[in-house]
């Protein structure tokens, strides 16, 4: 399956009275951010034929924001060779979330190997979820300095997933110290999954409370995981809590947690 970015927003797009009526004249005069502007209006305001026509518009007009976009509309038209040209065409204008997109389109539908290059263009372009598909690449290829790297390069324009990603090779490295400051920080911008590794880390060291207390703030963000760890560290003492936690971790779909449920609700500690 095809994983495609959100559509490019229009972030100067307000609610003033008159607006698309004003757009409209402006893009008729060959302007295309205000096309971009108008297909956008169209987009929020589920006009999706509307919003089809006016990016291919601006997308004539050069306004590479709008071939992007269309590129998305042909890819949910099924019509996913067209949308791999709108695609090549924001990636050689150095649009490079379309890189990133082309280098999807490749390990889905076309050449696997060729995915690396645009995805690689991606990272190099500053966009983050190029360098984290990279670094998947990679790990599909059993090439973890080369994916350790990437998720690295993402890390560093400050995405969070590629920071998870760089911690937990840390930690598998052996640099402990490392890869706790990595997850203590991504669980205080409240990555529920940085929070469980965390809590994960200093329960190796000793410190029971406090890793329970990160285990039950990531619960709280719905990180199913850290539900039942939480849940199976407090069951002896606080059995009937445990089991309210057990059940939200089976709810988020954790299966052990289903089956320890079924357990307490059978009696059994």
């Amino acid at each position: 399956m095809l994983i495609v970015w959100p559509l490019f927003v229009c972030p100067s797009l307000g609610m003033e009275s008159g607006l698309p009526e004003t757009l409209r004249k402006k893009c008729d005069l060959k302007d295309p951010e205000s096309c971009f502007a108008l297909a956008y209006h169209y987009d929020l305001s589920g006009k999706n034929d509307d919003a089809f026509s006016v990016y291919k518009n601006a997308c004539e007009l050069k306004y590479l924001p709008a071939c992007y976009n269309l590129g998305l509309y042909l890819i949910e038209r099924k019509e996913k060779d067209k949308a791999r040209e709108y695609f090549i065409k924001c990636c050689m204008g150095d649009h490079y979330k379309g890189c990133v997109n082309l280098g999807i389109w490749e390990q889905n539908y076309g050449k696997k190997n060729d995915a690396e290059g645009y995805f690689r263009m991606g990272c190099t372009g500053r966009v983050p979820l190029g360098c984290f598909y990279l670094g998947s690449f990679y790990e599909r290829k059993k090439d973890k300095l080369n994916a350790h790297n990437a998720f690295l390069s993402g890390c560093v324009l400050g995405d969070l997933e590629n920071c998870l990603k760089v911690a937990m090779y840390e930690m598998e490295e052996g640099k402990q110290k490392k890869a706790m400051d990595r997850f203590k920080d991504l669980c205080r911008k409240d990555l529920a999954r940085g929070c469980r590794y965390y809590g994960f880390l200093l329960e190796k060291t000793g410190d029971l409370v406090q890793a329970n207390k990160i285990y039950q703030k990531a619960c709280h963000y719905l990180d199913a995981g850290s539900c039942w760890l939480y849940a199976s560290r407090i069951k002896k003492s606080q059995f009937a809590v445990a089991k309210k936690y057990f059940d939200r971790s089976c709810k988020l779909n954790f299966e052990s947690a289903c089956h320890e449920l079924e357990k307490m609700k059978k009696g059994h500690k």
